[in-house]
């Protein structure tokens, strides 16, 4: 099942075009100044919850 959500997180990142902003979190060379606390945007954060929320679901239904 961890397969599956990452692939749902991967094709939702590439159809909402969000691939730039995670590149610029995963990719410290393209930040300028000090790496310090990161906060992640509020788009990642949905993406994120709507990913868990898919994943308790298909959990649940195949129980």
């Amino acid at each position: 099942m961890f397969a599956c959500s990452r692939l749902l997180l991967a094709l939702l990142i590439k159809h909402l075009d969000l691939g730039h902003v995670v590149l610029g979190l995963v990719d410290p060379t393209t930040q300028a100044g000090d790496i310090t606390k990161q906060t992640l945007p509020r788009s990642i954060i949905e993406l994120l919850r709507v990913v868990g929320q898919v994943k308790r679901a298909l959990i649940k239904v195949s129980i």
